[in-house]
């Protein structure tokens, strides 16, 4: 008889209960973000089989720091770990949860150790408020994609990003979603903790994970909690349209990690001149956002592969990994961004050597994407050879 997977759900408070430096913005300086009205959330879906669990834990911050990963496997022994930033940038600056972030740069906090292990112990919290949690028994794994009429643009004039929403239903139950854009829609003035527009529809549909969104940006008629509200609004209002549902199976089938073959970090050629330091200071600042490895993080759930990556792939790099899926059998591929850890933007060759912001952040050079691709594939086809076996 196979052994049925069950599924734990939770979410936890974990605002933080000071003032603290937002990230996302180095236009804000040393000002802090305060609470309001709205909360800052972790979402648990916890899944078990046979004794092995995986948590995937949606947390609303801006990036996931190494050290944070570290942190919080400590305090949950024996449970595999899938941490996703949302990526708002309305939330405590994660870089004061880098432990290697100790260099002074404008409008990016350093590490503070007092709101690492505040962090890590908040988010264990929330992993053993779901093992405490009743159980359900996962009985079918379905996933619904919706087109989202002129809710995301390339903001680096490329080809336009996947535009489909699509809602991960675990026995008919919306309980996890994806979108390729930005949480951007509030602004550098705005300084209220906030999960941004997928906060809003995440009310709805579950925890968020973001898409392929390295050059993707929300669109909305209106800016600030006005657009939040709407854009949120239309992605849960596009899950109640009709359309067809993929049926991917009824099991959780393996949960792997697949190592990247990073490059040393290097300073993009134009990184220097754009942000007018001098080549020894360029090299010290990429060192401290930069890991010296990485690894991708692959859930499968019956023909749903969800492909945490580190780091914040352009759609074009997420189409080759769901290529990668595809070709090892998957009926669904999720590229799901800024999953344990941050090695910053993840672009094609010819993008990388355009320049500009995402290419200045993209830290390994311009074969970064083959890179990640290369791993995605050999991790997609280990799954479907442990898939098969069963």
């Amino acid at each position: 008889m196979i052994a049925p997977t069950l599924l734990r759900l939770a979410m936890a408070d974990v605002t933080p209960p000071e003032n603290l430096p937002l990230g996302g913005y180095t236009e804000r300086g040393s000002q802090s973000g305060h609470a309001g009205s709205e909360r800052l959330h972790a979402r648990v879906l916890l899944f078990e089989k046979e004794g092995r669990k995986v948590a995937v834990v949606s947390f609303e911050a801006l990036t996931i720091p190494e050290s944070l990963v570290r942190e919080t496997r400590k305090r949950l022994p024996g449970i595999e770990l899938m941490l996703v930033g949302t990526h708002t940038h309305n939330a405590p600056d994660s870089q004061m949860l880098n432990d290697r972030m100790t260099l002074g740069i404008p409008g990016i906090a350093n590490y503070r150790q007092k709101w690492l292990r505040w962090t890590a112990d908040q988010l264990a919290g929330a992993v053993r408020q779901a093992q405490d949690a009743p159980a359900r028994t996962v009985e079918s794994v379905e996933v619904a994609r919706r087109t989202v009429e002129d809710g995301n643009r390339n903001r680096r004039g490329g080809t336009p990003p996947d535009s489909r929403a699509s809602t991960l239903l675990l026995n008919g139950q919306a309980v996890a979603f994806t979108f390729a854009a930005h949480p951007t829609l509030l602004g550098a003035k705005d300084l209220q903790y906030s999960g941004d527009w997928p906060g809003v529809a995440a009310g709805s549909l579950g925890a968020f994970l973001p898409g392929a969104i390295g050059d993707a940006s929300p669109v909305s008629p209106r800016s600030g909690s006005a657009g939040v509200d709407e854009l949120g609004a239309r992605i849960i209002q596009v899950w109640d349209m009709p359309g067809p549902v993929g049926w991917m199976g009824s099991e959780f089938t393996d949960f792997l990690r697949a190592p990247v073959r990073l490059e040393p970090p290097v300073p993009h050629p134009k990184f220097a001149q754009d942000y007018k330091v001098n080549e020894v200071i360029a090299k010290l600042m990429v060192d401290k956002f930069a890991p010296t490895s990485a690894e991708l993080s692959i859930l499968t759930l019956g023909r749903l592969a969800i492909v945490g990556v580190p780091g914040e792939p352009t759609g074009d790099v997420g189409r080759r990994i769901e290529a990668e899926g595809a070709k090892s059998g998957f009926w669904a591929t999720w590229v799901v961004s800024h999953c344990n850890g941050w090695i910053g933007y993840i672009l094609e060759p010819a993008d990388y050597d355009k320049g500009g912001y995402e290419a200045n952040l993209a830290m390994y050079g311009r074969n970064t994407a083959d890179r990640v691709v290369e791993a995605a594939g050999l991790g997609l086809a280990r799954a479907a050879a442990h898939r098969n076996a069963e």
